[in-house]
């Protein structure tokens, strides 16, 4: 029997494969509130008959997955490593102690600024917006949430500050990569970057002191002086419990792997939870793969709901949920490659970008675009 010859996907069919995809997963899980994942079942399924439509073999269509999920594998293995790194924190005191002293230094009102500049600050030193976001992110963002501001609100300021911090930074993977290919040094990249990073900078920082005006509750300090107190009653506030952070920075500054910055820096943290706060070795290390647990590391003691919130997070399993919505959405996008969708759009979406400003600007709209589409 011959054998089909694949063809290239028609213009209709590369936009109503995206088109699918975005829509299943915006009325499945935002306005019916189904699970995530299923949706992406439904977009797989109808990516392979999209592909079969196209003639690609099953074959192909298992060797496009297989490619996509292992090219990623490093990455699953960071996810995962954050989680590590955020139970190891919360055991070492590292991330409560933190959270106790910046919350006595910032203003309320001024928390969500405070966190996209100190993480922007971080990000921009190491160079890393994983490491930033794992370390002093968890920690600004427990800081903005107990003095009342919304955490999405506040998990959107530290996120806005690892990356502003890591596109400018001399010493980041990113920039280099887009100077290197654009055939032009480091520092001019960033000369030319600080424009349009300033100005993004300075219009987020407005719409955070803003909004910081606008949600922080005048009764805010009060409640962090007691929350505050609840920590030091219950964790050794040590300097040396910043030292995971440290080991972090370092780390980083020398430009060695973010796995090695996140497992490197959590298992300094399991050791000050052992010999600083006097954790058992059994409970520490299930807290670096389930998640500290307020139940476990203090029995029969009642803390304070937020206490409770703030600590009770992390570990490996915390990040297994994120893995496997990673697995399925790259399965999406490799069934999207291997038809030519992206191709095709590619070709279709820049052949009237005939200057500088429509390319910036379609660029921009399809950079937004794919990344709502794969995640990466």
């Amino acid at each position: 029997m011959k054998e089909k010859v694949s063809r290239k996907t028609t213009v209709f069919e590369a936009y109503l494969a995206v088109i699918f995809m975005l829509t299943v997963i915006c009325l499945g899980s935002v306005v019916f509130k189904m699970n995530v994942n299923i949706m992406l079942v439904i977009c797989i399924a109808f990516n392979m008959f999209m592909c079969w439509r196209c003639n690609v073999s099953f074959d192909a269509m298992i060797k496009a997955i297989n490619d996509r999920i292992g090219s990623m594998g490093v990455f699953v293995l960071i996810l995962m490593g954050i989680g590590f790194l955020i139970g190891s924190f919360m055991v070492a005191g590292t991330i409560p102690v933190l959270v106790a002293w910046l919350s006595q230094l910032v203003v309320p009102k001024y928390a969500l600024v405070s966190c996209l500049v100190l993480v922007s600050i971080l990000a921009f030193t190491i160079g890393s917006s994983f490491a930033s976001l794992g370390t002093l992110g968890i920690v600004m963002f427990s800081v903005a949430t107990l003095q009342g501001m919304d955490p999405a609100i506040a998990a959107a300021a530290c996120i806005c500050g690892a990356n502003f911090g890591q596109y400018i930074s001399p010493i980041a993977d990113l920039p280099n990569l887009a100077a290197s290919v654009n055939k032009t040094s480091i520092y001019q990249f960033m000369k030319d970057l600080s424009l349009p990073m300033g100005i993004s900078f300075i219009i987020s920082a407005v719409f955070y002191v803003v909004m910081g005006h606008g949600v922080a509750s005048p009764d805010a300090l009060n409640s962090v002086n007691a929350l505050v107190a609840n920590i030091y009653d219950h964790f050794n506030s040590n300097p040396l419990v910043i030292l995971p952070i440290v080991v972090a920075i370092v780390l980083s500054i020398k430009k060695c792997h973010t796995l090695l910055v996140l497992y490197g820096s959590g298992f300094v943290a399991m050791l000050i939870g052992i010999f600083l706060q006097g954790f058992p070795i059994a409970e520490v290390i299930n807290a670096a793969y389930d998640g500290f647990s307020t139940q476990v590391m203090f029995p029969g003691v009642t803390l304070h709901p937020i206490i409770e919130t703030l600590l009770n997070r992390g570990g490996i399993v915390s990040m297994a949920g994120t893995c496997l919505f990673l697995l399925m959405i790259l399965a999406c996008v490799a069934l999207l490659e291997v038809m030519g969708s992206f191709e095709v759009i590619k070709e279709t979406a820049f052949k009237k970008a005939e200057n500088g400003g429509v390319l910036a600007l379609v660029t921009t709209v399809f950079g937004m675009f794919f990344g709502l589409i794969t995640c990466e």
